[in-house]
């Protein structure tokens, strides 16, 4: 009984301990000083007699502040620079009153200001008025337009089937992850994974045709991070190349839902305590968020309406703004909540969480996006009711279709926007049912990602590869009828 006491009083002691240095170091970050924050934050996860779980967070504490720099790497010369060549007119102190409403991010490191490096686009995201000054903007008139009309075949092709499955495509996946000569010392191993269509209604018939190294493991169908999986030894001079090139069908989804045949839950299924359930660090019931899907479904019972209401405000409030790494910030669905921008995961994030709160389910869906003229990689998300199952839903578009179209018509950016609450292109490859699921065989060290998996991931024994450590490259072509 005695010893059980004392492990109990030490496991609270190392975790007060980890907490109380953890606060220090987010004192010294504020201040600028990452250097010293992380050098007492290595100190005291290498004590002895440090829990696994603190000194793994220590650690990453540590690791999060050496990644930090890489996505605030413009000084203000730098950025006075690019805004010079992008707006009309343009006068320095423009920054200085865009710094005091909070919308252009930067962070101090040893005394200098550093802005995020994106800055200068989420500028015209975030300000709207700034696009009637932008220089050499680009004409997207013929994407818009060229959406739209795919867009509209496949809901006539859903009437005319009366099938949710339609226009299917087949794709040909070519993916390299290159590590430069002499990162990894001769002879050791370079583990590597690579993201994999899960198995899904609309996703089917995937095939490996070929790869280099070849492929060691393909995780289960309906793995939450679909992941291939290789390994290859360092060699002196020679950089490494991890390549595969694989195949799968793809279908459009198009769904016509009756809202007034909608079913209540079993709310004793595994399904619905799952989906409705909180998910640290970045699917939490805060205060904020309870009281803000309160205001959005307040007077509302039916479940997909309920849905339809969080998905019109992320697309009204919300603007689109590039981010940082997601595994450098605490709670992405928070940071949606603070700001009111974010990139697609993160409005993805915040309408998975306010339906969680609300009652209906939903989850995470993504890896990339490559419709004819657009090609990256993408989040979004899918909510389930009864007796439809579980729906595709794109916050991201939504906004789109709200804030950054400008060639089409209201009624046309209205269908838009519907067609984006329950249907899909064709154009994607889903590798991902959740965040930050697991790979398999297991990773030793921490991710580069540690939310998404879009980009693959690579390691050996000392330590995880970095995204500046190491080149992922990745594109899909569409294969004609006979291929």
């Amino acid at each position: 009984m005695r010893k059980m006491t004392f492990l109990i009083l030490l496991f609270i002691s190392c975790a007060l301990q980890a907490q109380s240095i953890l606060q220090q170091a987010a004192r010294l970050e504020k201040e600028g000083h990452l250097v010293q924050a992380q050098k007492l934050l290595t100190q005291h996860a290498n004590q002895s007699g440090m829990d696994e779980k603190e000194q793994s967070q220590l650690l990453f504490a540590a690791e999060r502040l050496r990644r930090l720099p890489q996505d605030y790497g413009l000084t203000r010369e730098k950025l006075v620079s690019a805004l010079e060549k992008s707006i009309q007119g343009f006068a320095a102190s423009e920054i200085d009153a865009w710094e005091k409403s909070g919308r252009l991010d930067f962070i101090w490191i040893e005394g200098v200001k550093y802005y995020h490096n994106s800055s200068r686009s989420n500028l015209f995201f975030r300000y709207p008025d700034l696009k009637a000054r932008r220089l050499n903007s680009d004409d997207d008139s013929e994407f818009e337009h060229t959406i739209l009309a795919y867009c509209r075949e496949v809901k006539a092709a859903g009437e005319k089937a009366l099938d949710r499955l339609v226009l299917p495509m087949r794709f040909r996946a070519t993916m390299h992850m290159q590590v430069p000569a002499d990162v990894v010392p001769a002879g050791e191993t370079v583990r590597c994974w690579l993201p994999y269509p899960r198995a899904y209604p609309f996703q089917t018939d995937m095939e490996v045709i070929e790869a280099s190294p070849a492929v060691a493991w393909i995780s289960q169908p309906l793995s939450d991070s679909r992941s291939l999986y290789l390994e290859q030894k360092a060699h002196a001079g020679q950089p490494l190349d991890f390549s595969v090139q694989f195949e799968y069908t793809s279908w459009a989804v198009s769904n016509e839902i009756d809202a007034g045949k909608i079913e209540p839950y079993d709310e004793t299924s595994g399904l619905f305590r799952q989906y409705t359930a909180e998910k640290a660090p970045h699917i939490l019931f805060t205060p904020e968020l309870r009281q803000l899907a309160r205001e959005i479904t307040q007077g509302e019972a039916n479940p997909y309406l309920k849905a339809r209401k969080i998905y019109d405000w992320v697309s009204e409030n919300m603007v689109y703004s590039y981010m940082i790494e997601y595994s450098l910030i605490d709670n992405l669905s928070m940071y949606a909540w603070k700001n009111r921008y974010g990139d697609c995961g993160v409005q993805g994030l915040l309408f998975i969480t306010l339906c969680r709160i609300a009652g209906v389910p939903a989850r995470w869906q993504g890896c990339w996006m490559f419709f004819p003229g657009e090609k990256t990689i993408h989040d979004w998300a899918e909510f389930h009711v009864e007796p439809y199952g579980w729906l595709p839903v794109d916050p991201y578009e939504g906004g789109w279709a709200v804030h950054e179209i400008t060639s089409l018509s209201q009624a046309d950016k209205q269908f838009l926007r519907d067609f984006y609450f329950g249907n899909m292109p064709a154009y994607r490859m889903v590798a991902n049912a959740d965040f930050s699921a697991p790979l398999y065989p297991k990773k030793i060290h921490f991710r580069s990602d540690r939310v998404d998996f879009q980009r693959g991931e690579i390691e050996w024994k000392g330590g995880n590869l970095y995204f500046d450590e190491r080149s992922f490259s990745w594109k899909v072509e569409a294969m004609a009828a006979n291929d």
